[in-house]
């Protein structure tokens, strides 16, 4: 019933009712019927039809490899408009998802489609089906469909990009990798010729179907203005696969150093300032002061390779050496002096009274 009474004397030039519950595919009677104290008055009988419900199948999948599959099904709707993709999995719980092309369908519409699936597991039976999702949220299904994957048969494939190095590092790459049909291991083979001798393996291994586009690891310790071949490496449990050969030359060493105005200058304590650039993989940074320019007073070190700091603070020409802090630092405990032309002596309480004390020999012989 239209909610509601007319008013006396009311013309209506449009009136609607929505209608919920009617079976799909089915045709249907109506009329407008208008009752007063006058008497019931009916509008001529029309009919509607609904909409068929989309139908959504399953077929059977192709291209199975030990990998990868291509799965089927046909979808038609009748108005209206239907998302579709396809469930797939090792139960009829699937999981996973593949989406065609179309992925959708309006109007008045059937389509056959195929979605593409990758990372399969050899040898294991997979469930999918079709299934279709309209503007309401209502889902509509293929039937359960299955198909076995073949043994593990599918090669892996790499090929060598190009490195980007320094003087004693490099970063070697490589490109267009793919696992295949088990999980495959990707290294990197370099040394001053063709025959290698030196082996870098990328720290994870590569799950069954997998592609990557680029993989790179960082290698240390190169010699500087050398030539290097290199080539990337990739095994699975078929076979293993080898780039081509890629030749590279490191630069000669080069480290600058500018120093900078000093900052935070108060009357016992400065900050020293400067920049570097380097193109080794490892470098020590240190600031030399002192009185004058024949510097020796104090020196710092900032780095995590003890060896580094003893060896600087066994060669250095300084009274002092600090590891990992300003050279500025100083304690009254400290025999706090510098070598060359960076003063003389020693400061501090004890070591001060001895700078300034004369020591006299005084000896008693017997008669």
């Amino acid at each position: 019933m239209y909610p509601g009474t007319i008013a006396a004397g009311t013309t209506l030039d449009f009136a609607s009712l929505p209608l919920s519950g009617l079976s799909p595919n089915t045709t249907y009677h109506f009329r407008a019927r208008v009752t007063s104290n006058q008497g019931t008055a009916y509008s001529p009988d029309a009919i509607l039809t609904t909409a068929s419900l989309p139908v959504v199948t399953t077929a059977p999948a192709t291209s199975v490899t030990d990998i990868s599959a291509v799965l089927n099904g046909n979808a038609t709707v009748y108005g209206g408009y239907l998302n579709l993709y396809f469930e797939y999995g090792k139960t009829t719980s699937y999981g996973s998802t593949a989406y065609p092309n179309p992925s959708s369908l309006s109007g008045n519409t059937s389509s056959s489609l195929s979605g593409w699936t990758s990372q399969l597991s050899p040898n294991t039976t997979y469930h999918y089906r079709l299934r279709g999702t309209n503007s309401a949220g209502e889902s509509y299904y293929g039937a359960d469909q299955t198909f076995v994957t073949a043994p593990p048969s599918t090669l892996p494939a790499i090929s060598t990009g190009a490195p980007s190095f320094q003087a004693t590092l490099a970063a070697l790459r490589a490109n267009n990798i793919m696992s295949g049909g088990s999980p495959a291991t990707v290294s990197w083979d370099y040394g001053l010729t063709t025959s290698y001798g030196s082996s870098q393996t990328y720290p994870s291994a590569i799950p069954i179907g997998t592609k990557y586009d680029t993989m790179s690891v960082s290698v240390a310790g190169l010699t500087p203005a050398t030539t290097y071949h290199c080539r990337a490496v990739i095994t699975n449990a078929q076979a293993t696969v080898y780039g081509a050969d890629v030749m590279f030359t490191t630069p000669p060493a080069s480290v600058t150093a500018t120093t900078l105005p000093a900052t935070r200058i108060r009357s016992t304590s400065a900050t020293l300032n400067g920049s570097y650039q380097t193109n080794t993989s490892d470098s020590v940074l240190t600031f030399d002061y002192g009185l004058d320019s024949n510097y020796g007073l104090s020196a710092g070190i900032f780095t995590q390779n003890l060896d580094w700091a003893l060896r600087f603070a066994r060669e250095v020409d300084s009274g002092n050496v600090h590891i990992n802090w300003a050279p500025g630092w100083r304690a009254d405990l400290m025999p706090y002096g510098g070598l060359k032309d960076s003063g003389f002596g020693k400061e501090g309480p004890k070591y001060a009274i001895e700078e300034m004390t004369e020591l006299k020999t005084v000896v008693i012989h017997g008669a």
